[in-house]
């Protein structure tokens, strides 16, 4: 019988953390413009979010080459992605329900949803010149902020999710007692999600719990 386990394809794994690279390189430019245009430091904040939670990831790969470790640091990546998707999403209703962006970020930043400019050890900068105007006099139509974090959601966050979701697969495929585990890519919605199935064999369910476990201790760190 032809073994299904296949060696670790380096090449992928490198060519979708340059993707991933080139995602928070897109966003540092977004906020460059902004600056010197629109100067809107609502928006801005909500940039950094993002690309910090980029970077984040992408720390958790550096000078990794053992496909099980790898494995772990995308699972909790693709944690943290979720994490941000969670509050972006909640921005969105915010905003069509007519509450400011300003109030709305400060209200994440309290309870802790979003990287505060006081926290240490995070990449990135955040505007310090932020601010927080009134919420909008009732009946006050919606502004094009609610289109642009759409936009952020669809997609830098979604191609995120994707580039992480590549990496899990091609790290299981090289693992060999997971063989038998099968990465299934649907969507939620416009947002791609992730789960597993396990084929007959001798596969230990409990390895695969105790991985995900990690990932998700990895991400709370």
């Amino acid at each position: 019988m032809e073994s299904k386990i296949k060696s670790f394809d380096s090449q992928a794994y490198s060519l979708n953390k340059l993707a991933l690279e080139n995602e928070s390189l897109k966003i540092q430019e977004q906020v460059r413009q902004k600056e010197m245009s629109e100067n809107n430091p609502d928006e801005i904040f909500v940039l950094l979010q993002v690309k910090n939670t980029i970077d984040e990831v992408l720390s958790g790969f550096e000078m990794e080459t053992e496909p099980e470790k790898i494995l772990v640091k995308a699972l909790s990546g693709l944690n943290k992605v979720e994490q941000k998707r969670f509050v972006i999403e909640n921005l969105i209703e915010g905003v069509k329900h007519g509450e400011n962006l300003g109030d709305l970020n400060k209200r994440y930043e309290s309870l802790g949803f979003m990287t505060s400019d006081q926290d240490k050890g995070k990449k990135g900068k955040i505007s310090p010149s932020r601010t927080y105007p009134k919420t909008p006099h009732p009946g006050t139509p919606p502004t094009n902020t609610g289109k642009y974090l759409w936009g952020l959601f669809t997609g830098v966050l979604r191609s995120v999710a994707r580039r992480l979701m590549a990496i899990i697969t091609i790290a299981i495929r090289a693992i060999p007692h997971f063989v038998n585990v099968v990465p299934i890519i649907g969507f939620t919605g416009v947002f791609p999600s992730l789960s597993f199935s396990i084929e007959a064999g001798d596969m230990s369910l409990q390895d695969l719990w105790e991985l995900l476990i990690d990932a998700d201790k990895s991400s709370g760190s």
